[in-house]
């Protein structure tokens, strides 16, 4: 089968799904909206997260140095 031969036959599907293009294109736009601000949550709880972990940590060393100043 040479290319020709097949554009022919993928023709009339590729141009039936270039009309659905304009209505698919702000459904992955906000798909991809969706996921970065969810990304962003996460990331600053996790981020969150760390800093309490870092701070108790410190106060924990500080609890159990022998300097009391």
């Amino acid at each position: 089968m040479e290319i020709n031969s097949l554009w022919e036959w993928m023709a009339p599907g590729v141009e039936g799904l270039g009309q659905f293009a304009p209505a698919v294109a702000p459904i992955v736009a906000a798909s991809a909206a969706w996921a970065a601000v969810r990304t962003l949550r996460l990331r600053t709880r996790v981020d969150h997260a760390d800093q309490w972990w870092k701070r108790a940590e410190y106060a924990i060393k500080l609890l159990d140095s022998e300097n009391q100043a």
